[in-house]
């Protein structure tokens, strides 16, 4: 799980928002220190203002990426990864005439306090 304070700003977008996420992973490489692997996760975020433009405030955040964590104590550890984030409210918020989607791919930086 994620808890996450987003901002997105461009020359069209200015807004800000706040959201989380649950995922799920699969470790295709699980060493004493280090693991990498694939992450899908679905969560929902809200906006101050609408976003996509055309869209509304609420919104559903789809992901999936390839990523890692590596170990710096017994209990916690850096992450990252590369995920592409989906961004729409699915029609189920205003509709489908109101559902403008949004598709991005970036980098992610964590730290974890679980192991």
């Amino acid at each position: 799980a994620e808890l996450n304070l987003v901002r997105l700003r461009d020359e069209r977008i200015g807004t800000q928002g706040g959201g989380g996420r649950l995922f799920v992973q699969w470790a295709f490489l699980n060493e004493e220190n280090v693991s990498l692997y694939f992450e899908q996760g679905l969560g929902i975020v809200y906006y101050f203002d609408e976003f996509p433009p055309g869209g509304t405030r609420f919104n559903f955040t789809p992901v999936y990426g390839l990523g890692g964590k590596v170990l710096v104590r017994p209990e916690s550890a850096i992450i990252f990864s590369i995920r592409h984030y989906h961004i729409s409210n699915g029609g189920l918020v205003a509709g489908l005439e109101r559902n403008p989607g949004f598709d991005s791919n970036g980098l992610y930086v964590g730290y974890s306090f679980a192991r």
